[in-house]
């Protein structure tokens, strides 16, 4: 009896334990466990975003982040509170579940400040350290470029807002609600160019007074009456460090602008009119080539003409001599005897192999004009065409083009071929002068174009001080330490006066508030701060 009781009790422990595992296999509802997870996005007032279904043990790749007007998305949290920041990495569906957008206002959340790659030069953010930085925060950056190179005017900009002048190489902004990116282009630099100033018996032109690396400056010596031109000379940095740096131009007409400042210089010798050299002439073709004589002394001017025969025209020709080539592209009449022997090669063609007259355009240009003085639609070929170059207000010509040939002249022969004419103009930088009496100015930069700021720093001597209404530039008196640089050539004058001795600073009895200067007593021009502070 007890056998089939125990029997009994035991079946009836393995039927319970059969009917629990089943419903360990079912959920609360007698249905299989589930496979699919919901995920739901609470976006806390964003843009809505729908809920994603994820089977048990999946990873999460969230979707697009949502958008709130004057907000910035921060990142999804498992609690309402930001506490806890999902981890997408460790993240695995294991119920259903809700995550929340977080959000900060653009006036308070510390935007990112980048800086663009650029060329020839560097962009740093000085402040704030980590280049990050909320609505109101003045940043500041410093530009650096390369050697040779410097910062284009207005290039400097934070997304469209432009930067602010602060002090050698550093500029400042005041931070939007929004991230910022920094870019800015940098140029060749314009390097002063100038003639030494112990020139004599003669006088040296130069085409400008500055250049960029690369650039063709021509040079025209002009000796004077009875000498002529022995050497002509450039130094690439200060002449006055001897012979450094010294070489002679090989053509004497121009030469490629380097990295430094350069200086043309020249040696002028008295004619020996008894030494002569002579003056040779080859032509292919018919006609001639006229001179007044086939030889002459070193440093006179040597007039030539070309007188094609008959039935023919000038195609071409080249003079040539030591240091000395002039071809058929510029207008010649004549050259100046080099100290050796010259061949002039003149070239002559049919008029039966002459094409048609070719037309000659002028290109749409920017900032000038070119007008040609006896205006035609069309040349014959080797016929001379002149004109005239018109830059704009503040602009100066770079150079002029004939089918991308640059011409050191407005004149020159028409080509076997149509011509477009064309020329590239420069913003023109003019000089700022200073006149400092009993002070020390110094400017952000000596040279500037037209509604180009400038900044000037005043530096007193001792025992005196600046007069404010004796800071003027062009007569007019200016307020702050800087000006806008103005059409042509501009002249900042200071003037400071002796201190001598010191006068008190008296505040009357005021209501509401109170004053404090920052001197009790001061000399005359010297600067008090006064600060309001109201109860």
């Amino acid at each position: 009896m007890k056998k089939k009781l125990c029997l009994s009790i035991i079946l009836i422990l393995v039927l319970i334990a059969c009917v629990s595992a089943m419903f360990a296999c079912t959920n609360g509802d007698g249905g299989e466990a589930p496979n699919n997870y919901i995920i739901s996005f609470n976006t806390n007032g964003g843009s809505q975003i729908k809920s994603i279904s994820l089977k048990a043990g999946a990873s999460l790749v969230l979707p697009e982040p949502p958008v709130k007007e004057g907000y910035v998305f921060l990142g999804w949290y498992f609690d309402n509170k930001l506490e806890r920041e999902v981890n997408v990495a460790m993240f695995r569906a294991v119920s259903n579940i809700t995550i929340f957008a977080g959000w900060e206002s653009v006036d308070t959340y510390r935007h990112y400040v980048k800086v663009q790659e650029v060329e020839n030069g560097k962009i740093n953010v000085v402040t704030p350290s980590d280049s990050r930085a909320s609505k109101g925060t003045e940043v500041v950056v410093s530009v650096t470029p390369d050697a040779g190179y410097e910062l284009v005017y207005n290039s400097l900009m934070a997304n469209d807002i432009p930067l602010e002048y602060e002090s050698a190489q550093r500029y400042k902004f005041v931070m939007p609600a929004e991230e910022v990116t920094i870019s800015c282009a940098f140029d060749l630099k314009p390097m002063p160019v100038s003639t030494i100033a112990n020139v004599k018996n003669g006088e040296i032109i130069l085409s400008t007074d500055k250049a960029k690396r690369g650039e063709l400056v021509t040079v025209q010596v002009i000796p004077d009456y009875g000498y002529r031109l022995s050497e002509l000379y450039l130094f690439n940095g200060n002449y006055a460090d001897g012979n450094d740096g010294k070489t002679n131009i090989i053509n004497s007409q121009a030469f490629y602008m380097g990295d430094n400042e350069a200086f043309v210089g020249a040696v002028f010798e008295e004619i020996d009119y008894s030494l002569k050299y002579k003056i040779n002439s080859a032509i292919t073709g018919q006609g001639a080539v006229v001179l007044e004589s086939n030889e002459s002394p070193a440093g006179l001017f040597v007039n030539v003409a070309f007188e094609p025969e008959e039935g023919y025209l000038l195609d071409r020709y080249v003079i040539q001599g030591n240091n000395l080539y002039t071809t058929s592209l510029q207008q010649v009449e004549g050259f100046i005897m080099p100290s050796s022997d010259v061949t002039i090669t003149a070239y002559f063609i049919p008029e039966s192999i002459q094409n048609l007259k070719n037309t000659l355009s002028i290109a749409t240009l920017e900032n000038g004009s070119i007008i040609l003085n006896y205006p035609k639609n069309s040349y014959l070929k080797g016929e001379m065409v002149e004109f005239s170059v018109v830059p704009e207000l503040g602009y100066a010509l770079d150079k002029a083009y004939v089918n991308g040939v640059p011409l050191l002249s407005s004149v020159f022969r028409m080509p076997n071929e149509s011509v477009l004419l064309t020329a590239n103009f420069v913003k023109r930088a003019s000089k700022i002068g200073v006149v400092a009496n009993n002070c020390e100015v110094i400017l952000s930069n000596t040279t500037a174009y037209p509604g180009e700021i400038v900044y000037f720093e005043v530096i007193e001597n001792e025992g005196y001080n600046v007069n404010p209404s004796k800071i003027t530039l062009n007569g007019q008196v200016l307020s702050g330490n800087s000006f806008v640089m103005p059409e042509g050539e501009a002249m900042l004058s200071v003037i400071a006066y002796a201190a001598g001795s010191t006068h008190k600073v008296t505040i009357n009895d005021i209501s509401g508030g109170v004053i404090v200067a920052s001197q009790t007593e001061a000399p005359i021009y010297d600067k008090v701060t006064l600060t309001a502070i109201p109860n």
